[in-house]
């Protein structure tokens, strides 16, 4: 993401805000209104309250639901139209290692978490983009992980939280600095999921 996308991104949140809050003024005016038969006014306020309904429902004005649509949305037009390759961001996220059953009916092969790429029935691993969501399969981890930048931790796969963690960062701060600050939370989780599993042996 280029800095001139995250400052046109955080425009619109601002600017879907300023409208919420607006939305809110209108409101109370119109309940005054319709005590005083103001109908040109009434129906001009109602007008606004209409057209502005489907995002009201939608974010409720929480600022970080707000956020998080114009992101995504911000993130996921990039690609539209696009093929899978194209996406080209600077971090994943692994979502673990997976196992192959294969049916000997043929009836219903299946892939499963397993514990890693050492498990003797391992398949493949799945990566997730953090910020458009693409997710990769491959066989080939070890390339992948040279050629990518990959957030790694057996014991935490929740690419969702972290890229909402994510969203939050950039409203506020520069790309590398928010990328930097999602990278620092993670590590740190690491740390705690480590000493964690160190305890319960």
């Amino acid at each position: 993401m280029k800095e001139e996308e995250r400052l046109e991104i955080i425009k619109r949140v601002n600017n879907a805000m300023e409208e919420f809050k607006k939305i809110e003024k209108y409101k109370t005016e119109l309940n005054s209104l319709m005590q005083d038969e103001k109908v040109k006014r009434y129906l001009f306020l109602h007008e606004q309250i209409a057209n502005y309904a489907y995002n009201e429902n939608l974010f409720k004005g929480e600022l970080e639901k707000m956020i998080y649509y114009e992101f995504v949305w911000g993130f996921k037009s990039r690609l539209h139209g696009q093929s899978f390759d194209s996406c080209n961001h600077d971090i994943w996220i692994y979502k673990g290692s997976y196992g192959y059953w294969e049916d000997p009916r043929n009836e219903h092969d299946c892939k499963y978490l397993c514990d890693d790429e050492n498990s003797k029935d391992f398949y493949c691993n799945k990566y997730e983009c953090l910020e458009c969501g693409q997710e990769v399969e491959t066989n080939d981890w070890k390339s992948f992980e040279n050629n990518h930048f990959v957030l790694k931790d057996i014991n935490q796969r929740n690419v969702e939280y972290y890229r909402n963690m994510y969203y939050q960062f950039l409203y506020n701060n520069p790309v590398d600095v928010a990328q930097q600050m999602v990278i620092d939370e993670f590590n740190k989780n690491k740390s705690k999921s480590k000493r964690s599993r160190k305890k319960t042996k």
